[in-house]
């Protein structure tokens, strides 16, 4: 099993063909030991290792409250998970109290199409966010903006630059 936290927003686990994705800004809060009802149904078949448990209480898309439930391999591993996810949740929720619904929207936006990190969109990175998008412009006019919404003539777009050409975009 491993865990995979991308964007400091979204928390995926994989564990063999299983995926499950909990949106961070979802999360009521995190709590330690095995006392949801999952982890009470599979009591005999984990034991008890609350000591490495843990579970994402959070609200799912019916609205409903409802839990991830982990369990680590190691206490080791549990301290990075858990003390991980609540540095995670705290930023998150710093983020949702001192950003707009629109900074929060482009900022997901952005993470998701910087695929190699390095802090910056290409062309073929924003073209994608535009197309994903259903907002249909010709391929020059996409390179037009991006050019002129390039403020350090860089080739790129930083995350500022790339806000103000979505800005742009929802205006016309």
């Amino acid at each position: 099993m491993c865990v995979i936290l991308t964007d400091a927003v979204i928390i995926c686990m994989r564990y063999s063909s299983i995926s499950i994705s909990v949106d961070m800004e979802k999360v009521i809060r995190i709590q330690h030991g095995q006392s949801t009802v999952p982890f009470q149904r599979a009591i005999s078949k984990f034991g008890a290792v609350k000591q490495n448990s843990f579970s994402l209480i959070y609200t799912n898309d019916d609205g409903m409250e409802t839990s991830l439930d982990l369990i680590a391999p190691t206490p080791d591993l549990f301290n990075q998970w858990f003390e991980g996810l609540k540095i995670i949740l705290k930023k998150v929720r710093y983020m949702k109290e001192n950003s707009s619904i629109e900074e929060r929207f482009y900022k997901r936006k952005f993470e998701a199409a910087d695929t190699d990190r390095s802090g910056t969109l290409d062309k073929a990175e924003v073209v994608e966010i535009i197309s994903g998008m259903n907002i249909e412009l010709p391929s020059a006019k996409v390179s037009k903006m991006i050019e002129e919404n390039d403020v350090d003539k860089n080739g790129t777009l930083d995350f500022e630059e790339f806000s103000q050409l979505l800005t742009i975009l929802r205006r016309r």
